[in-house]
């Protein structure tokens, strides 16, 4: 009786995503992680292109001072991470928001999560 030869397995390699970023990636073999304490970290995954992330943010929304753009404070907040996720997912996987109506190249995050949602179903 032949035996198949014995090959190993891919190699994993891990990302830790800290507090204010976010990772998108296609790549089976990375697995995210992160730690949380009283941070958020959302994952999302679109199983038909392959493609999935996650961000690590502290709080929903920034105070009214840090709204004026996205800087170095604002990546900490939901509001933005939220967009960072769900806009670089589409990017690298366009049928991940599908159905949904863009205006334009940026989406508010609580219509980018409403559309996530829907897409997902």
């Amino acid at each position: 009786m032949l035996m198949a030869p014995i090959t190993a397995a891919p190699r994993q390699q891990r990302h830790n995503v800290l507090q204010g970023e976010y990772e998108v990636s296609s790549d089976p073999n990375l697995i995210l992680t992160t730690v949380l304490g009283s941070c958020i970290a959302c994952c999302l995954y679109d199983p038909v292109a392959g493609v999935g992330g996650m961000n690590h943010f502290l709080l929903p929304t920034p105070p009214e001072h840090v709204r004026s753009g996205p800087g170095e404070e604002a990546r900490r907040y939901g509001l933005y991470a939220m967009e960072m996720l769900v806009n670089g997912i589409s990017m690298a996987a366009p049928t991940f928001i599908r159905g949904c109506a863009r205006s334009g190249p940026r989406m508010p995050s609580s219509r980018a999560v409403s559309c996530a949602t829907t897409a997902s179903r």
